[in-house]
């Protein structure tokens, strides 16, 4: 048995330069699309998306044509076979635009008045939007939008953000937290469980953790892809399991939220249908706590749902309730996003499947075994690296100061 957890994150946007009065600089940044279907890529499957936008001040069939427009390079996304069933593109995109692993492009200089965003979207020679040229939101945060096209489903999907150097006070101090929260995320740390057959209570360190599962899988074994495994109690047992701690900690009870739910459900299916190891999400809209566990037979759902808590838990052992200490994050981090007080509500995504037996990661088993993924997500999302948040939203237990 293999499982592994990881610590959660929170993304924070950056500034632009400042460029001269009634003139912006803006830069749009595509953190997915979802294009042509697996039959469509057929014939043009080593060939590459293209993205084209521009701003206009007033409606045009033509924005290249028209006088009224600014219009930014064309940037060439993945070849159609990388973009099935979508293409993703990492969140650090929006702070460190690397021509190389990010789709992104950008204007300077625009009058204030072209507010109108136009996109195309064509893969080699041939324009797969209908009309050519569209108008999408021009939104200061992320958006996700749907344009007609000449695809089976009829339309292409985008996740974008765009940026305008107006937006610079805004988001010069979250600038500051982003940096910092890079370097959490390179440190963070995943920690590895293997079975072994001995003790019945859950315990208070990861061996012990593992132990109890392999006792309870022994003992109460249940086909995991059979009606035995109820994953909406599952899902309820994670909830009152996180509330238990939070009342430890003084903090309000979390709020089941489907919305939540499905996001991290879309999360927990991808990683399955991929049978990766753990990583983000990369629309890190939510904070997120991630557990993996592997085996032939899988104990009840109460005891997987009380050990993935557990061992988010006692990250907390020996916590420093009266500092701040942003280098020892990556070892306290689901600890401290569970507890964390200004956190509201959360979704649970749970993912089955059967292993291929092909080992893809050093985090799987190396034959054939029932996989579950747990995704766990939380808005608003914790983990914010201010001494000063920290010490506001994570509080001691009862009688400990």
């Amino acid at each position: 048995m293999s499982a592994t957890t990881v610590a959660s994150l929170f993304l924070a946007l950056f500034c632009l330069r400042s460029i001269a009065a009634g003139q912006k600089n803006v830069d749009i940044v595509v953190l997915k699309y979802e294009g042509l279907g697996y039959s469509e890529t057929v014939p043009v499957k080593e060939k590459y998306y293209f993205f084209s936008f521009c701003l206009c001040s007033q409606k045009t069939p033509d924005p290249e044509r028209s006088a009224s427009c600014n219009c930014a390079s064309d940037v060439r996304g993945k070849k159609a076979s990388d973009s099935i069933p979508r293409a993703l593109f990492s969140a650090s995109c929006i702070h460190n635009s690397n021509p190389l692993k990010c789709l992104t492009t950008g204007f300077k200089s625009v009058q204030d008045d072209r507010r109108l965003l136009y996109v195309k979207v064509d893969i080699d020679s041939r324009t797969l939007t209908s009309p050519s040229w569209q108008v999408i939101p021009n939104n200061p945060q992320k958006t996700s939008s749907k344009i007609t096209a000449y695809t089976r489903s009829g339309d292409i999907r985008l996740d974008y953000v765009v940026f305008s150097s107006k937006n610079k006070e805004a988001l010069s101090q979250k600038s500051k937290r982003f940096n910092r929260i890079k370097e959490f995320e390179r440190k963070a740390k995943k920690t590895s469980l293997t079975w072994k057959k001995n003790r019945s209570g859950v315990g208070n360190t990861l061996h012990q953790i593992k132990d109890y599962l392999a006792s309870k899988s022994n003992a109460q074994a249940l086909k995991p892809l059979s009606a035995d495994f109820d994953l909406d109690a599952f899902r309820s047992m994670i909830t009152q399991s996180h509330n238990r701690y939070r009342s430890m900690h003084r903090v309000r009870p979390f709020e089941y939220d489907q919305t939540i739910e499905r996001s991290a459900q879309q999360w927990a299916d991808h990683l399955a249908d991929q049978e990766a190891c753990l990583k983000h999400d990369p629309m890190r809209r939510y904070g997120e706590n991630l557990f993996f566990f592997g085996g032939s037979m899988f104990p009840p759902a109460e005891a997987i749902a009380e050990s993935v808590t557990k061992s988010f838990y006692i990250e907390g052992n020996g916590y420093n309730y009266n500092g701040f200490r942003p280098v020892e994050i990556h070892r306290v981090g689901h600890f401290t996003q569970m507890i964390w007080k200004a956190s509201e509500r959360l979704g649970v995504g749970v993912a089955i499947r059967k292993s291929s037996g092909q080992k893809s990661g050093s985090c799987l088993p190396n034959k054939g075994l029932f996989l579950i993924y747990v995704v766990v997500k939380y808005d608003p999302p914790g983990n914010v690296l201010s001494r000063d948040q920290f010490l506001a939203n994570i509080l001691p237990p009862a009688g400990v100061q």
